[in-house]
């Protein structure tokens, strides 16, 4: 959406302003998108934790990020 005011940020956000219930599903969409986004990165994030330090013989940090995969 910001691109479209070839980089004026501010028009955009006034945009927002004067139709509130656009700006709210747009909060609301892109809150959701940035939740999914650290969700799927933190499951990443665990899985390859628990790969390389039961390579290294890191039996607790395995564990913990097993426990983090799972959550």
């Amino acid at each position: 959406g910001i691109s479209n005011f070839m980089g004026y940020e501010s028009s955009y956000f006034n945009i927002l302003r004067e139709f509130p219930e656009y700006g709210m599903k747009f909060l609301s969409d892109y809150s959701n998108f940035i939740n999914d986004k650290n969700f799927k990165e933190c499951m990443r994030l665990a899985h390859s934790i628990k790969g390389s330090s039961l390579m290294i013989g890191a039996t607790e940090i395995n564990m913990l990020a097993k426990d983090l995969e799972k959550a």
